[in-house]
């Protein structure tokens, strides 16, 4: 089954009215502290559309780092250069790519919802 596109619709000015469907290709999952937790992202099977959209919703008050490719790492007291990010919401990938995720947070939501992506 192809996954569904990502495709911003617009309004009657042709504006994007960022009106996405429904995609068929969700993931959730509760972090725990310290926990890494990883999702490798699937096969769009649409040659016109290669690339995945990644869109993440975390639990409000969460603080979540992401990385992509590599292990997910919490920040240290100083400052450190990192791979990782702190609760980014889209991220275009490939299919095959690994997403990391980790908190601090007892325990907290994760859902990721994929589209296919140029």
């Amino acid at each position: 089954m192809k996954m569904t596109r990502f495709n911003i619709g617009k309004d009657i000015n042709g504006v994007a009215a960022y009106n996405l469907a429904d995609s068929n290709t969700k993931f959730q999952t509760i972090l725990t502290a310290s926990v890494e937790q990883t999702l490798t992202v699937p096969q769009t099977n649409d040659p016109i559309y290669p690339r995945v959209a990644v869109i993440l919703s975390v639990e409000p008050g969460t603080s979540m780092w992401y990385s992509l490719n590599s292990t997910a790492e919490l920040p240290t007291s100083s400052f450190t250069q990192t791979t990782s990010e702190h609760n980014p919401q889209v991220r275009i990938v490939q299919p095959g790519d690994v997403l990391h995720f980790i908190t601090r947070s007892l325990a907290s939501e994760l859902g990721v919802v994929m589209y296919a992506s140029q």
